[in-house]
């Protein structure tokens, strides 16, 4: 759990497995990744492994999903609640990715419009 001002603002994260064994693996998986990816050799034999272009076939990116729930909660003496749901039906490493920066792209509207005359500077 992540601790923004001072206690005021929480953030947890988590990710749901088969069991709890198959759990204790992905974070082992994870964590000997992370630590792996912080050598110089290592990242180079990645990018000779994995070209440009290489990635999950269509049939992958269909299959893929993505579930994400959101619950925000106040703290006042009656705390009041607020709860997101974002569900995608593709592979979101690619094609809801994709789609999200479109969406924002369009919410943004005048104001990338804006960023894009500056010369990409952005003056608030």
């Amino acid at each position: 759990m992540c601790r923004y001002a001072k206690g005021v603002f929480q953030y947890r994260e988590r990710t749901a497995n088969g069991n709890f064994f198959v759990a204790l693996a992905t974070m082992g998986f994870m964590v000997i990744g992370f630590i792996l990816v912080n050598f110089r050799l290592v990242r180079w034999a990645i990018r000779r492994a994995i070209k440009p272009g290489q990635g999950p076939s269509r049939k992958s990116m269909a299959n893929g999903f993505m579930r994400i729930r959101m619950v925000a909660t106040t703290d006042e003496p009656t705390p009041r609640h607020a709860f997101l749901a974002i569900n995608g039906n593709s592979d979101p490493g690619y094609s809801l990715t994709a789609q999200m920066v479109r969406q924002s792209l369009a919410a943004g509207g005048s104001r990338w419009q804006q960023v894009a005359a500056s010369g990409g500077r952005c003056a608030t």
